[in-house]
């Protein structure tokens, strides 16, 4: 792992933490007497190469004594990564960083991004497959019939938003919600196509 600048960071400490003793626990314990004898453990860049795990109880630390440090250890430094934050514990530390931070998802800054992009008809249905067995993995057959044909609607209009526009997620769910706005558009695609204004 290097920064920018081209400094090996590999052996570069990138967090530590003391270890008791006589304890098998490890961790920022808020128990610890400071007289008790301890020792540090140290992780380096090139172990954060190889994941790291964080585990603990609700409001045991985790975020504040290891993923904080860690992200803003790695932002300062010049590194790049990805950081899934679903309860928003991060945003507020990674401003300080303006010009190395990209906002994905449904926040008002998101940076849009178009997940279609050169999809293929069996990519696109591979996907919303996988959705249907994310969302009900052991469903009742009856009912994974019914959806598949949601499948091949949603085919249908995304071969059809290939041919007129780019193809998006939005775009996609919008026509299967309103079939009357789709079919419209359908019909005034095909009466172009007939008069020879579409090849």
């Amino acid at each position: 792992m290097n920064n920018r600048r081209n400094n090996n960071l590999n052996n570069e400490t990138l967090l530590s933490f003391p270890v008791l003793k006589n304890d098998t626990q490890m961790g920022f314990n808020k128990n610890v007497r400071q007289t008790e004898e301890s020792r540090q453990i140290n992780i380096t860049f090139q172990d954060a190469t190889r994941n790291i795990g964080v585990f603990g109880g609700t409001g045991s630390g985790k975020t504040t004594c290891a993923m904080k440090p860690v992200i803003q250890r790695l932002l300062s430094t010049g590194c790049a990564g990805f950081i899934c934050d679903v309860k928003g514990e991060f945003t507020q530390m990674v401003r300080a960083f303006p010009n190395k931070l990209v906002i994905l998802g449904n926040h008002p800054k998101a940076m849009p991004i178009n997940l279609l992009a050169g999809c293929d008809i069996s990519l696109f249905r591979g996907m919303m497959e996988l959705l249907l067995k994310m969302d009900d993995p052991n469903g009742p057959q009856e009912q994974l019939s019914w959806t598949m044909q949601g499948v091949k609607q949603a085919e249908f209009v995304f071969e059809f938003c290939k041919l007129t526009e780019i193809p998006t997620l939005k775009k996609i769910h919008d026509y299967l919600a309103n079939p009357g706005k789709f079919c419209r558009k359908l019909e005034n695609y095909l009466e172009l196509s007939r008069k020879g204004f579409i090849q």
